[in-house]
């Protein structure tokens, strides 16, 4: 998995034509940390959304976003 500042991206290979196996712990532990970090990452940017949306408009002009940018960026899913 490959994490920039706010984009992360994983990166899938098939093992299927030899190498290791699903069921191999390495693999499962892999996975899991997988999970793990994407799991972390939505939960960071919930945070930081949740934040945004308290900002008042002075604040929000301070770090040169308009309302607009804000409640849309919120609305975000993920």
């Amino acid at each position: 998995m490959a994490c920039g500042k706010t984009t992360c991206a994983i990166h899938y290979s098939d093992h299927s034509s030899g190498g290791s196996d699903r069921t191999d712990p390495d693999h499962v532990g892999w996975s899991l940390n997988r999970v793990w970090v994407v799991l972390s990452l939505w939960t960071s940017r919930h945070r930081q959304r949740r934040a945004l949306a308290q900002l008042d408009t002075r604040l929000l002009r301070d770090i040169g976003v308009t309302r607009a940018q804000a409640e849309r960026e919120v609305r975000k899913p993920f």
